[in-house]
């Protein structure tokens, strides 16, 4: 009679086991496959901001060229003449894009009249081109248009064209300037995550559905509209911008977690999948290991159940134990991306990833000895923040931050901070988890953004869009003090004849020269711009008395005396400047101002250059400083 209670009692906790194992490797695939979705929506979100920026780059400079193209050089005269000028122009924007191989300016016709590649030679015509008929036909329908991703008929490179119609007052059609993007250069830049045999990523079109990029291979489907793939209809019907599916593969096959996100700005949208075969692998191995396990502990079992009955006090307090064992075991499972780390209730060091050696130089046997140097890493201008942070998690079950620490090289690094408290079924209080995400490249490719929007590439002055949030600041500053201030336009005298003579480089060469003496002639308070070519713009605010600009323009004259050293040769420059002053109760705003510095620009340069002129209206022109 004992032997069969003892049998079924043994019979009853196999089965009961065996349910454990098999709920613990249910739970642990669930936990595989949201890690996994993390993994996709994460990649995604990086892959979106790149392209963000890079498109965003591309369409910046197509309107910056829009904007200050003088469409008077689209007469057949002005291209022959101003070929070369308007290329070097152009290439001085193309640097600004990364993927882009040319810039170009095409005709109302098709006809590329302008390009910034060297050595581009023969007619190129793109009237047959669809998106550039859709330009001619509606050149107002969008500011931007992109095309699809086409073989360029001079490169025979993949490439995709980015557009922005040139108008004239009526909105007529004149043209477009064009940049065409290496779709090769946007290729390898995905090649560099490494998602598996069977990873995959795709840019499509949001209106369409249409297959743009794919990597790996595999589009011969390229450009075919797709209206109702599923994650299209995932975006349209549930209207979230971001997240992720589960679907097989309609050209390959393969299941995956696909993670997808809108691009903010462009009619895009980007998917990043993980096949199920690659990210389950370690699962498959550990269900195995639990298998393994499972059959191991049923033969013990049978050998030591005889023992049970005499140690049951032993064996509640046994499976209480391994209840806690299964919580920590679950609660640094469910971290495991990034640096990641367990603090107790009193801030010991119960867990430290090996990532954080990568992120902060760190080993973990470092913070298992020194807990405290989790806190002492922190950049001390971020202390107040990190400790504002701690005192939410006194209040909040989870809280997230970002700071930045102080790497073992002593490089700071950015981190995204995240803290969970972490309770016991039964109340106990068993510390906080925290995962550390290295968010640097993020926050400086935020950094180049900014620059590349606000600054020239070539002189590192400000370019023409912050030049006129300056000057709009420096109005406000005349007007509310009551102070005269001037805008000065300087022209590089024969820039051509140089940049023809001794090269391009010389010439960069001289247009960095020439801003760094111009910045030396005036006060920190001034602006000194570059607005393109070989033209720069001075604001000088809050002058004391408006004949001041007399001894700032002698003093860029006198600046210009000694030659600018290039290699063996010495470049002679000499300035033409024109002045507009605006008096201390004056009211000329921006665009009179910097009109009236160009008209005494102009007149200064045709009176003979080097020298500098201020507008007058007193005789409706200028008159010589």
């Amino acid at each position: 009679m004992r032997r069969a209670k003892y049998g079924l009692t043994l019979l009853g906790l196999v089965i009961a086991f065996l349910l454990l194992i098999g709920q613990e490797a249910y739970r642990s695939w669930q936990v595989v496959k949201a890690d996994a979705a993390t993994d996709a929506r994460n990649l995604t979100q990086i892959l979106a901001s790149r392209l963000e920026l890079e498109f965003g780059a591309a369409e910046r400079v197509v309107s910056v060229i829009a904007a200050d193209f003088d469409p008077k050089l689209l007469r057949p005269e002005r291209v022959r003449r101003e070929q070369s000028s308007v290329s070097r122009w152009l290439r001085s924007h193309r640097h600004a894009i990364t993927s882009a191989s040319a810039l170009r300016i095409f005709d109302a016709a098709g006809n590329r009249l302008y390009t910034s590649m060297d050595g581009e030679q023969g007619v190129l015509n793109i009237a047959d081109r669809d998106f550039f008929q859709a330009i001619c036909k509606q050149p107002t329908a969008a500011k931007i248009f992109y095309s699809d991703v086409l073989t360029g008929r001079y490169t025979g490179r993949a490439s995709m064209y980015i557009s922005q119609p040139l108008l004239d007052a009526q909105k007529h059609f004149l043209g477009a300037v064009i940049a065409v993007i290496d779709v090769s250069v946007l290729q390898e830049d995905l090649q560099k995550l490494d998602l598996g045999p069977s990873g995959l990523i795709a840019l499509r079109r949001m209106d369409n559905g249409a297959l743009l990029i794919r990597y790996p291979g595999k589009i011969e489907i390229q450009n075919k509209p797709d209206p109702q793939i599923p994650i299209r209809m995932a975006i349209l019907q549930k209207h979230e911008p971001r997240g992720t599916l589960e679907v097989a593969s309609p050209i390959d096959g393969v299941q995956r977690t696909l993670g997808y996100q809108v691009l903010a700005n462009q009619p895009f949208f980007i998917t990043v999948g993980l096949a199920e075969d690659t990210y389950s692998a370690e699962w498959r191995e550990h269900v195995r290991v639990l298998g393994f396990s499972a059959m191991a502990f049923i033969g013990i079992l049978g050998g030591v159940f005889y023992r049970l009955y005499r140690s049951e006090l032993k064996q509640a307090q046994d499976e209480h134990a391994l209840r806690d064992s299964e919580e920590r075991f679950r609660t640094i499972a469910d971290y495991t991306y990034d640096w990641e780390y367990w603090l107790s209730p009193e801030g010991g060091v119960l867990y430290v990833s090996p990532a954080c050696e990568r992120v902060s130089g760190y080993t973990p046997e470092e913070f298992y000895a020194d807990p405290g140097l989790l806190d002492r890493i922190v950049l001390p201008e971020d202390i107040p923040l990190y400790r504002e942070h701690l005192h939410t998690l006194e209040t909040h079950v989870s809280a997230q931050v970002v700071f930045r620490i102080v790497c073992k090289s002593r490089d700071v690094r950015w981190i995204a901070h995240g803290c969970r408290r972490v309770i016991a079924s039964d109340g106990r209080d068993l510390g906080r988890r925290v995962n550390n995400r290295d968010i640097t490249d993020l926050k400086l490719a935020e950094q180049r953004a900014h620059e590349l929007a606000f600054f020239d590439a070539l002189t590192g002055l400000p370019n023409r869009r912050m030049l006129l949030d300056r000057l709009d600041q420096a109005l406000l500053q005349a007007t509310r003090f009551q102070r005269p201030m001037a805008v000065m336009f300087i022209d590089v005298d024969h820039f051509k004849a140089i940049n023809d003579r001794f090269g391009h480089e010389a010439g960069d060469t001289l247009l960095r020269q020439i801003a760094l003496r111009l910045v030396s002639c005036v006060r920190s308070v001034d602006t000194v711009a570059r607005s393109g070519g070989d033209e720069f713009i001075v604001i000088l605010s809050e002058l004391t008395d408006p004949q001041d600009v007399r001894l700032v323009a002698e003093k860029m004259a006198l600046s210009f005396h000694d030659p600018i050293p290039f290699g063996t040769d010495q470049l002679h420059a000499t300035l033409s400047i024109g002045i507009a002053v605006r008096a201390a109760h004056g009211s000329e705003g921006a665009a009179t101002l910097m009109r009236r510095a160009d008209m005494a620009m102009y007149a200064i340069k045709s009176a003979g250059r080097n020298g500098h002129r201020i507008w007058s209206p007193g005789d409706g022109t200028t008159v010589a400083v």
